[in-house]
């Protein structure tokens, strides 16, 4: 009967929320304008219980595979006075119902989210474009900020799971005829304090985090353009060594200071041949004593074939590394993901497998699309990983091999569809590795 009740519910969200589509757009006459928008995400993710434990004598009992629907409303609005000044807001909403899980399904603690729990400011700012008759543009309040290809800076609240990714502070922004630089501060606490409606105990981020910094992209020509960044970042964990429950817990959570200094060259060679080359460096403290020296590299070359060839095929090469901490030694090596817990190559088996704590593995990635047509599109990919360091449980640096596979279809602008599977296959850093599966269907209807 609840799941019934559960079904139901969603339907008539979806019902109640298209019903608002025609009107999404109000002019004022004094010139102002209101647009009103949403969107509903629906996953449905199975996966085996060894994407969580990959060394099978890591498992603490036998079990069946960990499935849930989990699914995400947002609601925004935009008020521009007019071209210059505007205020954004953007409300959101997670549930999920587990149909299996290690230990009680349903009744995680902080982990748990259930049918109106909450409800979330995702986002609230004022935008002043062109300060002052300047090129000068800046945000202020609660926002959403990618640089890059996101391998740095995108995540800022990533416990919640794809809930919201903002930052609260300031960003400012100059664009020039060729270059664009960012300034910005922030500071997020550990939780979030403001919620609309909900429970203010959910620990969203490793700690209060302080981050400043300055991005600055360059448009030399159409083959070479440069992006130059340092961040700051400062963690204050608020439970170390607690037996407060967290949802999420990594060996590095304690106090941490760090700089980040980083840059990308990238650009499109031939209408056909598109590159991006990025490196970046750490150095600070963790654990309050511990020297913080990690560096991280991405490479990406994509090939594309011309407009008028059948499926219009892309074929992707990447290469990541990231490097991984020497226990023996006092210094910490391991990259620090910083501001990138999240699923960056999109499946999720390998950021559940590592909570998206993206450090020590070398990555060796190629990736073939399809588009069959206007709406349909095929990915397959192929990764194979290595550790840096040899810390696992075996006795080698073979992580494994990944393969992955996903199907999009665009209905119209309003439906999405994509399903979406991966296979894991372990290698001998773990002493006796599992193979494991993850398949997720994701439903996207926008208004």
């Amino acid at each position: 009967m609840k799941g019934k009740r559960f079904l139901k519910g969603v339907v008539a969200l979806a019902i109640s929320t298209a019903a608002v589509q025609a009107e999404k757009v109000v002019e004022f006459d004094n010139g102002s304008k209101l647009t009103l928008g949403g969107d509903i995400r629906m996953y449905l993710t199975h996966f085996d219980r060894n994407v969580l434990f990959p060394d099978g004598n890591s498992l603490p009992e036998e079990g069946p595979a960990i499935e849930y629907a989990r699914f995400r409303e947002r609601f925004w609005a935009n008020y521009a006075w007019n071209d210059k000044l505007s205020l954004n807001t953007r409300l959101a909403h997670r549930w999920q119902k587990m149909s299996s899980n290690i230990g009680n399904p349903n009744d995680q603690g902080p982990a748990t989210w259930e049918w109106e729990d909450e409800l979330v400011v995702d986002s609230l700012n004022v935008q002043i474009n062109q300060v002052f008759d300047s090129s000068w543009n800046l945000t202020l309040g609660r926002q959403d900020v990618m640089f890059g290809n996101g391998m740095v800076f995108l995540e800022g609240s990533p416990y919640d799971q794809g809930r919201t990714i903002y930052f609260d502070g300031v960003h400012a922004m100059m664009k020039g005829e060729k270059d664009t630089l960012s300034l910005f501060a922030f500071y997020n606490d550990y939780r979030d304090r403001y919620l609309a409606i909900g429970d203010e105990d959910r620990r969203l981020r490793r700690g209060d985090v302080f981050t400043t910094g300055l991005y600055w992209t360059r448009n030399w020509n159409k083959a070479v353009n440069t992006d130059l960044y340092t961040i700051y970042a400062d963690f204050d964990d608020q439970f170390p060594n607690s037996a407060e429950p967290v949802e999420y817990n990594h060996p590095l959570d304690e106090n941490a200071s760090i700089y980040t200094t980083g840059f990308r060259i990238f650009g499109d060679l031939h209408e056909q041949i598109s590159y991006s080359a990025e490196f970046a460096k750490q150095v600070g403290h963790v654990q309050d004593t511990n020297d913080a020296t990690g560096s991280m590299a991405d490479l990406r070359l994509m090939l594309r074939a011309d407009e008028d060839t059948a499926l219009k095929p892309e074929l992707n090469f990447l290469v990541t590394y990231l490097s991984g901490d020497d226990l023996d030694s006092e210094e910490y090596e391991g990259w620090h993901p910083m501001f990138s817990e999240y699923p960056i190559w999109r499946e999720e088996l390998l950021a559940i497998m590592t909570n998206a704590h993206w450090t020590n593995f070398t990555q060796y990635r190629s990736e073939l699309v399809l588009h069959l047509n206007d709406r349909w599109r095929v990915q397959a990919n192929y990764a194979y990983l290595k550790a840096v360091e040899n810390n696992g449980t075996g006795d080698g640096d073979e992580i494994g091999h990944l393969v992955s596979g996903f199907v999009d279809y665009k209905m119209n602008q309003n439906w999405s569809f994509a399903f979406e599977a991966a296979g894991f296959m372990p290698g001998d850093y773990f002493a006796e590795g599992e193979s494991s599966e993850w398949v997720r269907f994701m439903t996207m209807y926008s208004f």
